[in-house]
């Protein structure tokens, strides 16, 4: 089940405005960045990744560049109390969404994006989610485990072309144990095209503790 019962972007992320795809702007997760996801939620940036993780990331150090992933920025779904308890009465809740700009370099078909390419973002963009889930008020619980992808499996709904903006948006939709269920779809701004739809399972490594 898919729902927008949500309620307003938070103080100090921008509401969206219209930028030409021609722009060879490389932006990621700067907090003067506008927001271009276009929702009644309630969202705030995440954390910059570490740059011991930077290094040899797939997107952020080696896809991150014009004509590639040209904008790749994640926000995290903050709960407000006005919004009471329906979403949860759902069991699937929303927790990041990522606002992405693609160029014209990463197709299959011509002037089309490449499948790996939309997994791959889906993928990070789970990892994204358990950051999201394990975080409070601003700070990711030190004692957090660590998680796997254990399967991914995606849907293709409609061919996403080259030079696209685009929104990520990954929901948890249960835990049992040590696995994590989730899902995914990339969507077009304002919710009216479904690109492409996956579910994935996590696995949480047992700590050396524990072994």
């Amino acid at each position: 089940v898919y729902t927008r019962s949500h309620t307003k972007l938070p103080t100090g992320i921008k509401p969206a405005k219209v930028m030409s795809t021609s722009e060879p702007a490389i932006e990621h997760n700067n907090s003067d960045d506008e927001c271009k996801i276009t929702s009644t939620s309630s969202y705030e940036m995440m954390p910059k990744m570490r740059a011991s993780m930077l290094d040899n990331h797939a997107i952020f150090k080696a896809l991150l560049k014009p004509g590639h992933i040209e904008r790749f920025n994640i926000y995290r779904r903050v709960k407000l109390a006005s919004e009471g308890s329906a979403e949860e009465d759902t069991k699937q809740i929303e927790v990041t969404a990522a606002d992405v700009k693609i160029g014209h370099q990463l197709s299959g078909q011509p002037g089309v994006v490449h499948g790996g390419i939309i997994s791959l973002m889906m993928d990070d963009c789970y990892g994204w989610g358990y950051e999201a889930m394990i975080t409070e008020n601003g700070k990711k619980a030190t004692d957090a485990p660590m998680v796997v992808t254990a399967n991914l499996n995606v849907n293709f709904r409609n061919p996403l072309m080259a030079e696209s903006e685009v929104v990520v948006r990954v929901y948890h939709d249960k835990t049992e144990g040590r696995k994590i269920f989730m899902s995914a779809r990339i969507e077009s701004h304002d919710g009216s095209i479904l690109y492409s739809e996956s579910t994935a399972l996590f696995i949480t490594l047992r700590s050396k503790k524990n072994e």
